[in-house]
This record gives C-alpha cells, sequence and structure tokens, in this order.
C-alpha cells in the first residue's frame, strides 16, 4: 500500500511547479504592478483641465445669461422667488 502512495506523491508532486518558480512569478508580477501604480499615481497628481478652461465662452455662458436682468423675462427661465417674472 506504501509503494501506491510514494508513487501517487511522487506523480502529484512533478505535476506541481516549484515554489522557486511560483516566488519568481510572484515577485516579477509585484514589481510590474509597483510599476504601473506610480505612473498612475503620477496621473493622477496631474490637472484634468488646462489653465484657464473657466474663461472661455462655453464655460462664461450661463454667467453672462444670468448677469443680464431682460433674459428673466424669457419662456422657459423660472424666477428665483416663483411665480411669472412677467408679473413682476
Amino acid at each position: 500500500m506504501s509503494f501506491i502512495m510514494e508513487t501517487l506523491r511522487h506523480f502529484i508532486a512533478s505535476k506541481m511547479e516549484s515554489p522557486e518558480k511560483r516566488d519568481e512569478f510572484w515577485h516579477k508580477h509585484i514589481r510590474q504592478m509597483e510599476v504601473v501604480t506610480a505612473k498612475k499615481k503620477d496621473d493622477w497628481s496631474q490637472p484634468t483641465k488646462p489653465y484657464g478652461f473657466w474663461k472661455s465662452d462655453k464655460q462664461l455662458a450661463k454667467f453672462n445669461m444670468n448677469k443680464e436682468p431682460g433674459h428673466m423675462s424669457l419662456p422657459g427661465r423660472g424666477s428665483p422667488h416663483g411665480g411669472n417674472p412677467a408679473d413682476y
């Protein structure tokens, strides 16, 4: 019976990878992840929008629309106090 168990143990052990090979694979993986993580952190530290984007016409459109009181009487724009703005 011990012959069968010994043969089976050797067969299973021959199909498994060595601990050194497994450790080297995971060390390589961790080193690659450190490089990727460092690049990602560097990307996160950069600004997402260029300087002065808030001064563009597209960004200022709502501000320019709201600073003129005549636009409050346009259809579809509600009054901050409720009701119809034309009644005021």
